[in-house]
């Protein structure tokens, strides 16, 4: 039960349409959420295997002794559930979900030992200065951060700006794509080449921005005399943290425990520039980005923001972002394929809604040692999904390639 009403009224079973179910995730992320009526809702779509192009066709001829799939759209209002959350229940549903708990515990363990070797180390060298020291540091890096933010903020314009505001596509159309990129191994020891601590995040905001140029130049090339597209050198995008550490605790509630950061990533590979060199680039910037408190900040201003009516929250959310152009999250998976039923989840993937005035959204997880990522675009910004998806993966092959 929930909320009293019976599970089952919370759950929508149909079949999905041949070639056509893009625009059911587009209509499923655009259609506004009745919270009178529950904060999470799943449609289970079935049809012929392969009919709805979720998996890939490598994936249809795998799986020869099946002849149908099921689907199921999971969506979760944010104050419910973050990226982290919905895994893990989604974990929770599946026949190894002892299993996963188990391997979460005994992760939580390993790391409360190092955190308890680590203190022991630091209590025996610590003083009353070095504290007094450490919270002044930290209250300098408050100030520092929310400088940073504000100067984004006053200096940053969206280069999509031109493209949004004369485009006769509706504002509410959607690009929906959905790809896989490389085994979880090839992307690690791709990161690691670059430097040691160089991220699949980081990998995955050169392959975005990457992306982002090229649609740019084609905005320009195909508007012509209408405009005059500016293609920067830098433009700003948003990164999601969650303050948990990615891992949600067990007992600990589902909730929304999401900060972030806007990071100023460079465009420009010209002058001999190679994508390894950008990508070093990328990884120091987010490096330092990382050190800042700014996801806690941030966590605390849309809270204390976001709760008055829907036309400031959406003015306040836009004006934090400092004219990002995309969103990119990482969503950590499961290291082994589960099952729900007996029946084998061949493909997870996951959508991130737009907020308010950024036009890209990406999310890049992994699921049994795969890594994949979701896109979620507003149309006028991208109007190919699949276009900008190749364009994310050329960069890929560019950054392997030059290793």
């Amino acid at each position: 039960m929930v909320n009293n009403t019976p599970l089952g009224h919370h759950i929508v079973e149909t079949q999905h349409p041949q070639g056509e179910f893009a625009k059911t995730i587009e209509s499923k992320i655009l259609s506004p959420m009745d919270v009178t009526k529950g904060l999470w809702d799943v449609s289970l779509s079935c049809g012929k295997l392969g009919s709805s192009g979720a998996i890939s066709k490598d994936d249809v001829n795998e799986r020869k002794e099946c002849d149908r799939e099921t689907v199921a759209l999971f969506r979760v209002h944010h104050s419910l559930c973050d990226g982290v959350s919905i895994a893990f229940a989604i974990g929770d549903l599946a026949d190894e979900a002892a299993y996963l708990r188990d391997k979460i515990r005994k992760e939580m363990k390993q790391k409360e030992e190092t955190r308890a070797q680590n203190q022991a180390c630091y209590l025996f060298v610590v003083s009353m200065i070095s504290s007094f020291a450490f919270m002044l540091k930290f209250v300098i890096a408050c100030l520092y951060a929310l400088l940073l933010q504000t100067w984004k903020m006053i200096i940053s314009k969206n280069p999509f700006e031109p493209v949004l505001s004369m485009s006769e596509i509706p504002a509410k159309s959607r690009s929906i794509c959905w790809k896989n990129v490389a085994s979880l191994e090839e992307v690690k020891t791709v990161a690691k080449r670059i430097s040691s601590r160089t991220t699949i995040n980081d990998v995955a905001c050169a392959m975005v921005t990457y992306a982002i140029k090229k649609q740019l130049e084609e905005h320009a090339s195909i508007m012509g005399n209408k405009t005059v597209i500016h293609i920067p050198q830098h433009v700003n995008i948003t990164i999601p943290v969650h303050l948990t550490g990615g891992i949600l605790r067990p007992g600990q509630q589902l909730g929304n425990n999401i900060g972030g950061f806007v990071s100023t990533i460079p465009l420009d590979t010209s002058n001999s520039q190679s994508a390894t060199f950008r990508l070093q680039q990328i990884t120091k910037i987010l490096q330092r980005e990382k050190s800042l408190p700014s996801p806690m900040i941030s966590l605390q201003l849309a809270r204390m923001f976001t709760r008055g009516p829907l036309r400031f929250c959406t003015y306040v959310l836009k004006k934090f972002s400092a004219n990002s152009v995309a969103v990119v999250s990482n969503v950590k998976g499961f290291p082994i394929p589960v099952h729900w039923l007996g029946r084998r989840v061949q493909f997870l993937c996951a959508f991130l809604p737009l907020p308010p005035g950024i036009p890209i959204g990406v999310v890049i997880s992994s699921y049994a040692g795969m890594v994949s990522f979701g896109l979620n675009a507003d149309k006028r910004a991208v109007p190919n999904a699949r276009k900008f998806s190749n364009w994310m993966l050329e960069e890929y092959e560019h950054i392997k390639s030059g290793i």
